[in-house]
C-alpha cells in the first residue's frame, strides 16, 4: 500500500502540475493491481468474480471499477447535455430570459437538495442511523428528502431570488450591458517577488495557487481563443444569476466527490496503520475519523496550491465554461458519482 500510494501521489503531482485530468481512483487502483501482480501474479487479484448479492451490477473486482470508468464520463455527458438542452430551450434562448431564469432557480435547487439529502440518508449517516436503530424505509427517505428540499426551495424563492434581482439590478441596466465595466478588469500585480518583504514573499509562495488567471490563456492560445469566440452567448444577466445556482451545484459535486475521491486515499491509509498497530489485516476496516478529516484537508490543500493548472485545462481549454453551462455539468456529474455511490 505505500509503495502504491507513493508512487501514485508522485504521479498526481505531475500530471497536475501539466494540467492532466487524472483520478485518484486510477492511480490508486492501478498501484494496488501492479504490487499485487509483482507480489503473486494474476491470481492474485480478483479480475472479475460474480456476486449475486449485487443487483446493479452483479460482478466485483477490477472488472466493475474499469467499467465505471467507461459508464461514468457517457452518463455524466448524457446528463449535462439534457439538462443544458432542457435549460437552452425553456430559458437561454427565450426573449424573456431574464424574468423566465429566475422561475427556474427554486425548482432547481429542489432538485439539487432532493438528491444531496437522498443520499447522505442512505449512504453517508446511514451506519449511524443503523447504530441509533433509526431504519427507514427507500419510500420514507425520499419523502422526507422531498420534504427538506421543498423547504429549501420555498425558502430560496423567498430570500434568494429577491436578493439575485436586487444585485442584478445594480450591476446591470435594461438591455444586460453592466454599469460598472471596469470591475471585470484584473487588479494590477504592483510589487514584484523580489521587491516584497519576508512577510510578504512567505504570502506569495502560500497564496500563489488561487492567484493565478487561468483565462490568460484565451489571449495566448489562439485554438482557445476560437473556441470561445464560436461559443453561443446568453442574456449577461442570466449567466450572473446561475453564477450563484453554479457555487451550490459546485458544493453538490464536491459532497458526491468526496464520497469516493477521499475514500481511496483514507482506504489505503486506514489499512497501514491497522497492520501497523494490531498487526494482522481484517476484511472490513472502518477508518478513523482523523484519516477521514486529514484526507479532506489534503485534498482542500492541493486544489488550493496546484489545482490551477487542471482548472485551467477543464474551465478554460476544454470548452468555454459559462455559469449556465458549468452547473449543468456540475449537477449530471453530483447525480452520476451519487448514484455510482450507493
Amino acid at each position: 500500500m505505500i509503495c502504491a500510494c507513493t508512487a501514485g501521489s508522485f504521479w498526481l503531482a505531475v500530471a497536475s502540475r501539466i494540467g492532466v485530468n487524472v483520478s485518484g481512483t486510477h492511480f490508486i487502483v492501478g498501484g494496488i493491481v501492479a504490487f499485487s501482480l509483482i507480489w503473486d501474479g494474476k491470481d492474485a487479484v480478483i479480475w472479475a468474480e460474480r456476486d449475486n448479492s449485487i443487483d446493479a451490477f452483479p460482478f466485483k473486482g477490477v472488472i466493475s471499477i474499469v467499467t465505471s470508468w467507461i459508464m461514468s464520463p457517457i452518463l455524466a455527458a448524457a446528463g449535462g447535455a439534457l439538462l443544458f438542452w432542457v435549460l437552452r430551450s425553456l430559458v437561454l434562448r427565450r426573449k424573456n430570459a431574464y424574468k423566465v431564469a429566475f422561475w427556474t432557480l427554486p425548482p432547481t435547487i429542489l432538485i439539487t437538495v432532493f438528491i444531496n439529502f437522498y443520499f447522505i440518508f442512505t449512504k453517508g449517516a446511514k451506519k449511524q442511523m443503523d447504530k441509533d436503530g433509526v431504519h427507514w424505509s427507500y419510500s420514507k427517505t425520499a419523502w422526507i428528502s422531498a420534504c427538506i428540499a421543498l423547504g429549501a426551495a420555498v425558502l430560496s424563492a423567498l430570500t434568494v431570488v429577491p436578493f439575485l434581482n436586487s444585485k442584478i439590478n445594480s450591476t446591470f441596466d435594461e438591455q444586460g450591458n453592466r454599469l460598472h465595466p471596469d470591475d471585470l478588469e484584473a487588479p494590477v500585480k504592483k510589487e514584484t517577488f523580489a521587491e516584497a518583504s519576508t512577510g510578504g514573499k512567505i504570502w506569495k509562495v502560500v497564496s500563489h495557487g488561487w492567484t493565478q488567471d487561468i483565462h490568460d490563456v484565451i489571449i495566448t492560445n489562439k485554438t482557445v481563443a476560437e473556441i470561445h469566440s464560436n461559443a453561443e452567448v446568453f442574456e449577461p444577466r442570466v449567466e450572473y444569476a446561475f453564477m450563484y445556482l453554479q457555487v451550490f451545484s459546485a458544493i453538490c459535486v464536491i459532497f458526491s466527490h468526496g464520497a469516493g475521491e477521499v475514500g481511496y486515499a483514507a482506504g489505503p491509509m486506514s489499512i497501514i496503520l491497522q497492520v501497523y498497530e494490531d498487526g494482522v489485516l481484517t476484511k472490513n476496516i472502518q477508518p478513523k475519523i482523523w484519516v477521514v478529516v486529514f484526507g479532506g484537508l489534503a485534498l482542500i490543500s492541493g486544489l488550493a496550491t496546484y489545482g490551477y493548472h487542471t482548472m485551467r485545462t477543464m474551465g478554460v481549454k476544454l470548452t468555454k465554461v459559462t455559469p449556465t453551462r458549468g452547473f449543468c455539468a456540475e449537477l449530471a456529474t453530483a447525480m452520476v458519482v451519487m448514484v455510482a455511490s450507493q
